[in-house]
């Protein structure tokens, strides 16, 4: 999926605009080389970082892996983003839970388009319309660095991404306080889905859907209407 087409965010940020999210932003910059930054709010119970805003609609990710010990899915079984059971439950559970009325209401629902893995040609299954949903793959390259090995597989005995953005990708547990893996929403082989390690390496082959380990779990995103 290309969110950017779906919801026409294809400027960078202008942070004046993010008082009309009635949050204050953060103008935390790192200094790392190859390192990417992003204005960070406060919505709801969580920081968020502003990935990009545009028409009126601003999208937004996780600042920390909210949720772990999350499967992507119950069961070891062959599933994409429309069928598994994590779309199900952020888009009920949390989406209530996590934020209040007014702010859910600000929340857009968003169409995703899913991707096949680009390596493994696993299919990613049919369109979707959500509040709460994951980045994909190529949703990561586009907003925390693009080395171009997602377009162009090394060779076909590689099955992760390690480039000079690594350390853009990372990202702690709100309940651990320590470096996490990430969920991704794009397919990984068969019954894995694709996800973000704790080091920031990109695994496009994958975990297995059902792997619930305390190590790491949900970094959802959101698009808000400004």
């Amino acid at each position: 999926m290309d969110i950017r087409k779906e919801t026409q965010l294809n400027v960078k940020v202008d942070a004046r605009k993010d008082t009309q999210l009635n949050v204050k932003v953060d103008t935390r910059n790192n200094t790392q080389k190859d390192d990417i930054s992003h204005n960070i709010i406060k919505f709801g119970k969580y920081d968020w970082r502003v990935l990009e805003i545009q028409g009126g609609k601003a999208l937004l990710l996780a600042d920390k892996v909210t949720h772990v010990k999350m499967p992507f899915n119950n069961t070891c079984t062959g599933v994409t983003w429309k069928t598994c059971s994590l779309r199900k439950w952020l888009n009920n559970e949390f989406l209530t839970q996590e934020f209040t009325p007014q702010e859910q209401e600000q929340i857009a629902l968003t169409t995703i388009q899913n991707e096949n893995n680009q390596w493994y040609r696993t299919e990613g299954g049919e369109i979707t319309k959500d509040k709460i949903f994951l980045l994909s793959l190529s949703e990561v390259v586009t907003y925390f660095g693009d080395s171009g090995q997602l377009k162009v597989r090394p060779n076909n005995s590689i099955s992760y991404i390690d480039d000079n953005y690594n350390k853009s990708r990372i990202a702690n547990s709100i309940s651990k306080r320590s470096e996490a893996w990430w969920w991704l929403r794009t397919p990984g082989i068969s019954n894995h889905a694709s996800f973000v390690k704790y080091d920031g390496l990109l695994l496009v082959h994958g975990y297995r859907v059902d792997n619930n380990n305390k190590r790491g779990g949900v970094r959802p995103a959101l698009v808000v209407n400004l």
